[in-house]
């Protein structure tokens, strides 16, 4: 893939003491070898992981790309990955296919020797993984099991808040007890996230859009149809509103919705490019999305 550097019309937006400018945009640069999806960012922003299409594979790769890490070649390993809190250990499932049924297993990834470990082998319905402080946690046979990281520096009294998907249902966990929050009553739930600092949930809803509640599931803000909804920080939700003919994305366009504010507003405006999926960086200032193309880029941020 050829290299560019993109500076792009900002687009600046005021929201109610908040202002958001794009200050440029940078593809990364990746060889060509069918990359196209990006999963996630490491906490310190030094990494990012990327897969190919389908989420087949996963690569480590730096913010402007270059060179590449390939660590699994597994269907399904680039498909919602985590990092641990501290950047130490990398967590994805791979995906294997006997008698033509799907089974997958967890992998620990150490991000500074490279070893691997399994950590659940070969089942039929395992969840994607999720950490909380100095807990890794996933649902398997249909129970949630957990497993402490060997990190003291993490340990704290701090609650034990996580929330996984059980039948397109977000379900909070606090120390332990399982609350199903369903603001919208029954129906398919999809891309749940806790807040930064854990005190509200952010999810969509099939047929009616994005939205955020309390951990009771009183509905907060409701933000219309933003696809791919994302924590920029406590206060901002980054997604994509995207269209679509039935058969290819038409367009699509990096959205967010201030909850100081109550607004929504464009963070890109560019027809001839069709901006999807964007994944915040853990500072709140960048910005990695994707385009249909298979194209990656990172978008710095003046948040304000």
């Amino acid at each position: 893939m050829r290299a560019a550097f993109l500076t792009v019309l900002m687009v600046t937006v005021t929201l109610e003491a908040q202002e958001v400018r794009v200050t440029r945009t940078r593809r990364v640069q990746l060889p060509d070898n069918e990359i196209s999806f990006i999963s996630a960012v490491s906490p310190d922003g030094r990494w990012m992981l990327v897969s190919g299409h389908g989420y087949k594979g996963a690569y480590l790769t730096g913010k402007r790309g270059g060179k590449v890490l390939q660590i699994s070649d597994a269907p399904g390993a680039g498909f919602e990955p985590r990092f641990s809190e501290d950047g130490r250990y990398l967590f994805f499932r791979e995906d294997e296919f006997p008698d033509q049924k799907k089974v997958s297993s967890l992998i620990q990834y150490e991000m500074s020797t490279g070893d691997r470990k399994v950590v659940a082998e070969k089942a039929s319905d395992l969840s994607a993984p999720t950490v909380s402080g100095n807990t890794l946690h996933f649902m398997s046979g249909g129970k949630i099991h957990s497993a402490k990281l060997d990190n003291a520096s993490l340990k704290s009294g701090a609650p034990d808040i996580f929330v996984v998907s059980e039948n397109l249902t977000p379900v909070v966990y606090l120390n332990g007890e399982a609350r199903m929050v369903k603001p919208n009553g029954d129906g398919s739930y999809i891309w749940a996230s806790l807040s930064p600092d854990r005190s509200k949930l952010l999810c969509y809803f099939a047929g009616k859009g994005a939205f955020v509640s309390d951990l009771e599931g009183k509905v907060l803000f409701s933000m219309g149809p933003i696809s791919a909804p994302r924590w920029l920080n406590n206060r901002m939700v980054i997604g994509m509103e995207d269209h679509d003919d039935g058969y290819r994305v038409t367009g699509s366009e990096i959205v967010c919705f201030s909850l100081s504010s109550g607004q929504r507003m464009n963070i890109t405006d560019t027809p001839s490019r069709a901006e999807m999926y964007p994944l915040p960086f853990p500072d709140g200032k960048n910005v990695v999305f994707q385009t249909p193309e298979g194209e990656i880029f990172v978008m710095r941020l003046k948040v304000k």
